[in-house]
């Protein structure tokens, strides 16, 4: 498909834009934007292209429908956090409990503990339970979050000589996780960050102490 062509006339040949990747990404970021403060209700067509400074017409030419743009919205949100869980568990230097224990620090840190953060995931999780496509986005993001940490539980074993199911595990810390993580984006003042860090260390060490050794 021939890209667009700017429509800026400066004497010269016409340029070629990177508006089909930049536009697009401007429309995703409006939508996260409109999610985060106010919610989906709020995510219409209307106020994506305001906010995005673009027209309707072109919201049709990139995403095919506004249903496709809110889905693409949340690909995005869930593809940015398991890129950072990529970057710490599979990617990262040291052991598999210096991994898991970087993990526990990103997710109670400045960057994810903001209210516009909590009111992008809390959009997010509500569109799982009334649009398919976005349920299918998050059974997948979900699935290798858990991989991801069941790999590095699996590590963790390994280097320490324990035995222990890796993947019941990784269910049973990401229940805590997010759950600490929830409760706090709800109510600050309920706990401090380092507190819930504390609580996910203290899981990861109470495993490692009842889990029997391998023979």
């Amino acid at each position: 498909m021939v890209e667009e062509q700017s429509l800026e006339d400066d004497g010269g040949p016409p340029r070629r834009r990177l508006d089909a990747k930049r536009r697009r990404a401007e429309l995703v970021r409006a939508t996260i934007e409109i999610l985060a403060e106010a919610g989906p209700r709020e995510a219409t067509v209307r106020a994506i292209c305001a906010r995005a400074g673009v027209s309707h017409g072109l919201l049709r030419h990139y995403f095919g429908s506004h249903k496709a743009l809110v889905a693409a919205a949340c690909h995005s949100l869930a593809s940015d956090y398991d890129a950072e869980l990529s970057r710490i568990l599979d990617q990262g230097q040291g052991s598999a409990r210096a991994r898991l224990r970087g993990l526990f620090q990103l997710l109670f840190s400045e960057r994810w503990i903001d209210d516009r953060t909590l009111g992008a995931w809390v959009s997010y999780w509500s569109l799982v339970r009334s649009d398919e496509e976005v349920a299918a986005i998050h059974r997948d993001y979900y699935g290798r979050q858990r991989l991801r940490i069941a790999g590095t539980l699996g590590r963790l074993a390994k280097e320490e000589g324990l035995s222990f199911d890796a993947g019941a595990e990784a269910l049973a810390i990401t229940a805590l996780m997010d759950g600490l993580w929830l409760e706090h984006c709800l109510d600050s003042s309920s706990f401090a960050p380092e507190a819930a860090i504390a609580l996910c260390e203290a899981w990861l060490e109470r495993l490692t102490l009842a889990a029997p050794g391998r023979e």
